[in-house]
């Protein structure tokens, strides 16, 4: 009976968890460049059957959020009346540089600082070939589909754009900014770079929802379980036990 109240109360947390990544994808629908999470269930029969192969003497848990998804789909690029506005087609990340070290991201919505650098949203520089890209107070500027940065038509820095390399990948990390973990260092990108233009995040609100409501719908039935269990259990202690 304890075990089956535990296996419940399993479920409960796992939907539990799943509601919560599904809150995040909904809250960061408008977020440029943001790819949205999927959670991954290990069903019970799972984790017995690996259970049972382990010859271990019981079960060790119930339904549980095996791990989330990130949606690799490129997103819906759309024009803007920002030159410092740049997407991505194809498979690449920016890198930017934060107190954490390096990291990369999708969100290509850009602006200048006071000094005429390149940063995001939060401020984090953007990373050129040489560095954080600085730009000269004074030219005309424009940013090529190779992703290179003229300056009164000539050359000046180019986006560092970096894909994956063999064993490595793009960890989430929060706040749309991704780790590379892997041996050595992540490749240079063929992705296109297209200044004016920014990549809108995958999320589809309306599945979300739906998605809500059955992690909802599923943690209600766990708890409904608990509470069945804690029942019987109840009358088992307290109306058998005095027969007895």
């Amino acid at each position: 009976m304890l075990q089956g109240i535990k296996f419940a109360a399993d479920a409960m947390v796992a939907a539990a968890q799943a509601q919560d990544v599904t809150a995040n994808n909904i809250a960061n629908t408008d977020t440029a460049g943001f790819r949205k999470e999927t959670p991954v269930f290990r069903s019970f029969s799972s984790i017995l059957q690996d259970t049972l192969r382990q010859d271990a003497p019981r079960v060790k848990g119930g339904v549980v959020l095996d791990a989330t998804v990130t949606d690799r789909t490129q997103g819906r690029v759309v024009a803007t009346e920002n030159p410092w506005d740049v997407a991505l087609v194809g498979e690449g990340y920016f890198a930017v540089e934060t107190p954490s070290g390096i990291r990369y991201t999708r969100n290509g919505s850009f602006g200048l600082n006071r000094i005429m650098a390149l940063v995001t949203q939060d401020g984090h520089p953007v990373l050129g070939q040489r560095g954080p890209i600085v730009l000269p107070e004074r030219g005309d500027v424009s940013i090529s589909a190779d992703g290179v940065i003229h300056v009164d038509g000539a050359e000046w820095d180019r986006f560092a754009v970096v894909a994956a390399g063999e064993g490595g990948g793009f960890i989430k990390e929060g706040l749309n900014l991704y780790r590379y973990d892997g041996a050595g260092e992540p490749l240079p990108s063929s992705a296109e770079v297209l200044s004016g233009h920014l990549e809108m995040s995958t999320v589809n609100p309306i599945q979300e929802i739906v998605a809500m409501i059955a992690h909802l719908r599923g943690f209600e039935s766990a708890q409904r379980a608990v509470q069945l269990q804690d029942s019987t259990l109840n009358k088992a202690v307290n109306e058998i036990g005095k027969i007895a």
